[in-house]
């Protein structure tokens, strides 16, 4: 059985949520991890991502997918959020699990029909069983939720969502159960 994670990446607050299960964040804002280098910062995100892969794969599942919301490279944050993708990416890449970007504006499209949803998108993420209203931690929800439906999954699906998940191609291996 494949779990399935989905995490809204942040130098401040990651937000990540196990399809079915829990949600949560990895806090890095600066009250929360004062004195750490911003290097120091990154690699605090990638552990605690890999920390709930590993739990994810030795718990419960055989093979995880992780929904990793993308990081638009024209965007003003762009040059903070670049670096912290590229080193949770290899840190993801080294448990095995299988991983899917999904970019910003196909996550709006997918949870509220369009891509500019930003204010939608808590309510959207409730409305298919989040059970926070933290941005971060609906974010990583919703991108759980298409893990889910990439995967087969049928909860919370709609016409709608299947249309936006058929206009993409996604590239998904799934690792090799352990």
């Amino acid at each position: 059985m494949t779990g399935v994670i989905g995490v809204d990446l942040a130098l401040r607050s990651t937000g990540i949520a196990v399809w079915g299960g829990e949600v949560g964040r990895i806090r890095t804002d600066l009250a929360a991890t004062r004195g750490l280098t911003t290097i120091q910062r990154r690699c605090l995100v990638a552990q605690g991502v890999c920390a709930w892969i590993n739990r994810e794969l030795f718990a419960r599942h055989d093979t995880v997918l992780v929904v990793l919301e993308g990081c638009m490279a024209h965007s003003p944050a762009a040059s903070k959020l670049l670096p912290l993708h590229g080193v949770v990416v290899d840190a993801i890449e080294q448990t095995g699990a299988a991983l899917v970007h999904v970019a910003p504006q196909a996550l709006k499209r997918f949870a509220c029909g369009k891509a500019g949803a930003k204010a939608e998108m808590i309510p959207a993420a409730q409305a298919a069983g989040c059970p926070s209203t933290q941005p971060d931690e609906c974010d990583a929800w919703l991108l759980a939720l298409i893990g889910h439906h990439l995967l087969g999954g049928t909860e919370y699906a709609s016409p709608h969502r299947a249309s936006c998940l058929a206009a993409v191609e996604w590239e998904i291996a799934l690792p090799v159960a352990r």
